[in-house]
Order: structure tokens, then C-alpha cells, then sequence
């Protein structure tokens, strides 16, 4: 529509400066206008009406201008008003990201080992945390027979075959089981952080999927990750408490979609062979085989 405006406006001056010249051409050719002298009655008429038409051509002109004037002042506005809304969201942003590093710090659990009491807190307590996720995990892992269903899919892991749909749903159903009774001991310190950066995840897309730059700060939210952060995250979504009210994994979603863990090392990850419960994700872990066979 503006592009027709503006196109009408050039149109229309061309045209009337086409007349305008016509015009004044016109009456000096003929000559029967002399200043301060007498001037013929029916030809004054026959200006008239030239003139009206001139009048109309350029009255189209400056209405033309007058509403490409207003679109450009509602642009104006309307890139103002975006500048304000950013604003206001990266203010909310920034102090939740904040807010998040500090429930990380917050983070704490007093272990006893040998009678001698040992503090985490912050990135130890993430540290140690996943540590005890791993050893949860192994008890299981360890026992698994390499004929069974589960073996089997592994086994296919490290020799580069593809894996089905169902096959994923296996191993985390396995990892579920040891997920959940890590949980136990571990919900009154994660469960916050987690929530929480799931609100700050939604928010992020409420706010700034519309401006189509909601990817940058998703990237932001990752880059303020430690590894280990990524992994337990990484773990709890896929998990049952990934599960939202309508019983479907929407965090572990999002977070795939957006490739929130391709930066991640797979030195984290209790098995590297869980790239795999990522099928979206380009984990940069990854070697040439591997991405043929998952991306390709």
C-alpha cells in the first residue's frame, strides 16, 4: 500500500509538472496575455479551465502527500513504540537472568561421608548433584544385559545405526527410572531452578518470537550455563517431571527445537550414547558419521 502511495505521488507530480509547463508554455506561445495590459475575456475563460485542471492534478498531489506523510509518522511510531517494548523486555530479562544465577547460588545440601559433614553449594552442589545422577544411573546401566531390547539399541548406538522413535522412548524409560529416584533426594533444591527457568524460557518467547529475535536471547539464557547445569537440565526434562499438566514433555520441546544443548560437552553427559533422546538437536560433539546418520 505504501509502495502504491508513493508511486501515485511521483505519478501525479510528473503529471502535473507536465501541465503546469504546458501551461505557462501555452500562454506565453499565444500572447494574448501582456502584463498591465488588456487581456481577452474568452481566453481568460479557456485559462480557467486549464487552470482548474492543473488545480484538481496538484490538490490530488498534496492530499498523495499529506497520507504518505502520516504513514511515515506511523512508522515512526510504530518502530518507537517496538524500541520501548524492548526496552522494557530486556530489562525483565536480564534482571530474571539474574534472578536465576542466584537461586543457582542459593543451591545447597549438607552431606554427611564418614561422619564428616560436606557443604555444597552453587556449582559444587550442581556438580555433585550430577554426580549422584550418574552413580543412580550406572546401578541400572551396569546390569543391563547386552541381548535384551536395551542392550541391543545401545549396541546400534556405537556402531552409527539409526535409531526408531520407540527405541528412544527404551532408553528413556530406562533413565526415567533412576531419574526419579535421584529426584527424591534432590527436589526441595532443583525443583525451583527448573520451574524457574522454564518461566523465563516462556517468557523470552512471548515477548520476542513476534520480533523474530527470540533466539538471540535463548542463546543468552544457554550461554550463562555451566556444562553441568546444561546436563542436569538436559535429564530432568526428558524425565517424568518434564511432564506439564496436560501430561506432554512441552519444556523438553522447546528446548530441543531450539538447539538449547548443542554447545554442551559431552563429557557431561552420564552417556554420551543420549544424544540420541535429542533428535532435533546438532550437538557440535558430534562426528561426521554421527551427523550423517541423525542429520542427514
Amino acid at each position: 500500500m505504501k509502495k502504491i502511495i508513493k508511486a501515485l505521488v511521483y505519478l501525479f507530480l510528473f503529471i502535473g509538472l507536465i501541465l503546469l509547463v504546458s501551461f505557462i508554455l501555452k500562454v506565453w506561445s499565444d500572447g494574448k496575455v501582456v502584463p498591465f495590459g488588456r487581456i481577452d475575456l474568452a481566453y481568460t475563460k479557456l485559462l480557467g479551465e486549464s487552470a482548474q485542471v492543473l488545480a484538481i492534478t496538484w490538490s490530488i498531489i498534496g492530499v498523495l502527500l499529506i497520507i504518505m506523510t502520516l504513514n511515515i509518522q506511523k512508522d515512526q511510531f510504530s518502530d518507537n513504540q517496538k524500541f520501548i517494548e524492548k526496552q522494557q523486555f530486556e530489562t525483565t530479562f536480564f534482571n530474571m537472568l539474574n534472578v536465576l544465577h542466584n537461586i543457582k547460588l542459593s543451591m545447597k545440601k549438607k552431606v554427611v561421608i564418614d561422619t564428616i559433614t560436606e557443604l555444597y553449594e552453587g556449582q559444587n552442589f550442581i556438580d555433585y548433584a550430577l554426580g549422584e545422577l550418574a552413580k543412580e544411573y550406572d546401578k541400572s546401566y551396569n546390569l543391563i544385559d547386552p541381548d535384551s531390547s536395551l542392550g541391543t539399541i545401545f549396541t546400534k548406538i556405537r556402531l552409527n545405526e539409526k535409531i526408531e522413535s520407540l527405541e528412544q522412548e527404551i532408553i528413556r524409560d530406562d533413565f526415567n527410572i533412576a531419574y526419579m529416584s535421584f529426584y527424591k533426594n534432590f527436589h526441595s533444591e532443583l525443583g525451583h531452578y527448573f520451574r524457574y527457568l522454564y518461566n523465563l524460557l516462556q517468557f523470552t518467547l512471548k515477548n520476542r518470537k513476534p520480533a523474530n529475535d527470540h533466539l538471540n536471547y535463548i542463546n543468552l539464557i544457554q550461554a550463562q550455563l555451566s556444562n553441568n547445569e546444561l546436563a542436569l537440565i538436559y535429564y530432568n526434562v526428558l524425565s517424568d517431571k518434564g511432564l506439564n499438566r496436560s501430561k506432554t514433555f512441552n519444556f523438553y520441546n522447546l528446548l530441543d527445537e531450539y538447539n538449547f544443548f548443542e554447545n554442551i560437552d559431552e563429557n557431561s553427559l552420564i552417556k554420551r550414547a543420549h544424544h540420541v533422546l535429542y533428535p532435533k538437536t546438532k550437538f557440535k560433539f558430534l562426528n561426521i558419521d554421527e551427523i550423517k546418520t541423525y542429520h542427514s
